[in-house]
């Protein structure tokens, strides 16, 4: 019971730093923050995470714009969810992730649950490859593919298509090059280049695929690929070589011919993600049933007794009075100087407060509420 009070303190303690940081990065009230600092343990519980992730997590998305109590909390929430979905992803990467995608997309709070992950979840059931490997390749590659005219689908297929062969996560910054060089633009610079002028042309006379829709609008790079499948056998080993050093650059290139060699698995993945709504929910519910998750959820309850054991602001107070007898004997050993008397004196003065202080701490250690627990199957009561 005594490590009980040494954890619960060192709970609290952490999470009212968090809090602080809350106050100083969102646009949350005092009565917000206090009310999210109770309800951030009821989602922990719900979404397999911790307290302390949650509100961590909380502070990253409002650290990124989505600083109202309702939209930090709620992208916490889904953050979380999409963590515990993904196995061997970190907090970090999920809410990371997410934010790059849902910057590149111009994607909606609203709209992420189905709209993000779902797709990516049943694309990783149905592959060989991780959400988190995903999530890698989207981040280096998101914003330069939908400036190129690639969906968010497209842009998953094409790179999926390209990591079950070559098995490189790197295959995101092949085809950020290849959007960039498409559009006559440097992979390094992202300004126009002049070797890439004539792209357009070149392209055609090696494959006769055209990049272009009509004269203004360029095809997706999906589009292209698709069309560049389609003759890719009939074409010669120095013409195919050519072509993809063209469109991919040097680093790109097997990324490029893996996509274009598997394309069918580009469109399996487009056919997958259009049917994928509520895939991230039913991930959900089966990972509510692993053994992480509900050990989780039991000590996630008790981090929130320790939350209503220690109150805060009684910890403040408590610490402030031990501030000022601190601030007494430094007084003292300044005037007096000599540590033997200075012991004798503050010793009397100390004795009163350290003896109920610790007969306190003994109290709550030994309290009855922390020795009685009874377990039911879907709970845990905690009786007084």
């Amino acid at each position: 019971t005594t490590n009980f009070v040494k954890s619960g303190l060192s709970i609290v303690y952490n999470l009212d730093n968090l809090l602080v940081s809350l106050k100083k990065n969102t646009a949350m009230t005092t009565w917000e923050l206090e009310n999210f600092y109770h309800s951030a343990n009821d989602i922990a519980k719900q979404m397999g995470a911790t307290t302390e992730e949650i509100l961590s997590q909380a502070l990253a998305w409002g650290k990124l714009g989505f600083n109202s109590a309702e939209a930090s909390a709620k992208m916490a929430k889904l953050s979380s969810q999409f963590k515990l979905i993904s196995p061997g992803m970190t907090s970090d990467e999920a809410t990371n992730g997410l934010a790059s995608i849902m910057e590149a997309y111009d994607i909606d709070v609203d709209d992420v649950l189905d709209g993000v992950m779902s797709k990516i979840s049943a694309v990783g059931n149905s592959f060989s490859l991780a959400n988190s490997d995903i999530i890698t390749m989207l981040r280096d590659s998101a914003s330069a593919m939908r400036d190129g005219n690639s969906t968010l689908d497209e842009t998953i297929a094409l790179e999926t298509a390209a990591f079950e062969i070559t098995r490189d996560k790197n295959v995101g910054s092949g085809f950020k090059a290849a959007a960039l060089r498409l559009r006559g633009l440097n992979e390094e610079t992202q300004k126009a280049d002049e070797s890439l002028k004539t792209i357009q042309s070149d392209l055609y006379k090696l494959t006769g695929v055209s990049i272009m829709e009509d004269e203004d609008t360029y095809k997706s790079p999906y589009k292209i690929l698709k069309e560049m499948s389609e003759v890719w056998d009939s074409l010669g080993d120095k013409t195919k070589t050519k072509t993809l050093e063209i469109m991919f650059g040097e680093n790109g290139a097997d990324a490029g011919a893996a996509a274009i060699e598997n394309f069918s698995a580009a469109e399996k993945a487009m056919a997958k993600m259009a049917n994928s709504s509520g895939t991230a929910d039913s991930e959900m519910i089966s990972a509510m049933d692993s053994v992480e998750y509900k050990f989780n959820k039991l000590k996630e309850t008790g981090a929130n007794i320790a939350q209503n054991l220690f109150e805060r602001d009684e910890l403040k107070d408590t610490i402030t009075i031990l501030t000022n007898l601190a601030e007494v004997v430094e007084n003292l050993t300044d005037i007096m100087g000599f540590l033997p008397v200075v012991i004798g004196t503050v010793y009397t003065a100390m004795k009163g407060f350290s003896g109920g202080l610790i007969r306190l701490i003994n109290h709550i250690s030994s309290s009855p509420f922390l020795a009685t627990v009874k377990f039911s199957s879907d709970a845990y009561e905690f009786h007084a």
